[in-house]
C-alpha cells in the first residue's frame, strides 16, 4: 500500500511529531510511505516532501507518489490535498490530536469543522476527541484509534539505560 501523510514532523517539538516519527518508521517497513511536511527533512526509509502552500505543488507531489490513501495529522495543512484527493478518488483520512473545540479559537474550530466534514474518515486519539467531533461537526465517519506506547522503549531497564547514557553526555 502507498500511504501519504501530511503532518508537522521532527524536529518540530511535540507529541504528534514524535507519534508521526514512530508511525512512518514502522509503516515504511511494509508499505511505501511518503510525508509532506513544512518541518525537517528527516526520514527513516521513506520519501519526504517539503510542504508549500501551493495547490499545483501539492497536486504534483500526489501525482508523483500516487498514494492509495492520504492521511493528514495537521488540519491547517490539508486544504489542497483534500481537493486533489477528491479529484483523483483517493480516500482522505484526517487524524486529529487534541480537542480543538476546547483549546482552539473560533478560526481553528471552523477549519477543523471544514476539514472533518470533507474527510472520508476522521480519526481521533481519544473518546473525548470523538465526542467533540460528533458534537461540533457533521462528519459522518469517525473512529477512535488510541496512540500506542512502545513498551520496549519504556521498559524499566531501558529507561534506566537511557538515563545513564544521558548523564554521561
Amino acid at each position: 500500500m502507498r500511504i501519504l501523510f501530511i503532518s508537522r514532523y521532527l524536529p518540530f517539538p511535540g507529541g504528534r511529531e514524535n507519534f508521526m516519527f514512530e508511525l512512518t518508521k514502522e509503516l515504511s517497513k511494509e508499505h511505501e510511505v511518503a510525508l509532506i511536511t513544512p518541518d525537517g527533512l528527516l526520514s527513516e526509509g521513506f520519501k519526504v516532501y517539503k510542504y508549500k502552500d501551493d495547490y499545483k505543488e501539492i497536486k504534483r507531489i500526489i501525482e508523483d507518489f500516487k498514494p492509495d490513501v492520504i492521511n493528514s495529522h495537521t488540519f491547517y495543512l490539508c486544504d489542497h490535498a483534500q481537493k486533489v484527493a477528491k479529484e483523483n478518488n483517493i480516500p482522505f483520512a484526517f487524524t486529529i490530536h487534541g480537542n480543538q473545540f476546547v483549546i482552539g479559537d473560533e478560526q481553528r474550530q471552523n477549519l477543523v469543522r471544514k476539514v472533518s466534514e470533507k474527510s472520508d474518515l476522521v480519526i481521533t486519539v481519544s473518546e473525548d476527541g470523538n465526542r467533540s467531533i460528533q458534537n461540533n461537526t457533521q462528519a459522518k465517519n469517525i473512529e477512535t484509534i488510541y496512540n500506542g506506547v512502545d513498551t520496549v522503549k519504556f521498559a524499566k531497564d531501558e529507561l534506566a539505560k537511557e538515563r545513564n547514557l544521558l548523564r554521561k553526555v
